[in-house]
């Protein structure tokens, strides 16, 4: 039986309406085509890592486009994480359902 422990990976999102990023910006709207975001969440696998990501990506009118390097955080070495998923994931740590979105870095247009 696999075990559940805390997953990290970098997921690719897009909003479900194109450039509707309401649920983020107090009704106001961005005009960027997409973001990428690490996600730490728990899980026991590959798949239900990528659940968890469509799940709190479709509260907030988003959907995965893809999801890169997701593995369980404990390959990872802490230190090389950076302050801000370092902190992500001792909150995620106490919470068995969390699933923590780090900075969203929003690129503004699809390349043709």
């Amino acid at each position: 039986m696999e075990k559940r422990e805390l997953w990290i990976g970098l997921v690719h999102l897009k909003p479900v309406i194109p450039g509707d990023w309401t649920a983020f910006e107090r009704g106001e709207k961005w005009h960027d085509a997409g973001a990428y975001s690490n996600i730490i969440t728990w899980a026991v696998n590959a798949e239900e890592f990528r659940a968890h990501a469509d799940k709190v990506a479709s509260d907030y009118r988003l959907y995965v486009v893809d999801i890169e390097g997701e593995e369980p955080l404990s390959r990872r070495d802490r230190t090389a994480l950076g302050e801000e998923l370092q902190e992500i994931a001792e909150r995620a740590e106490t919470n068995p359902n969390a699933i923590i979105f780090g900075t969203f870095h929003v690129y503004p247009h699809e390349d043709a």
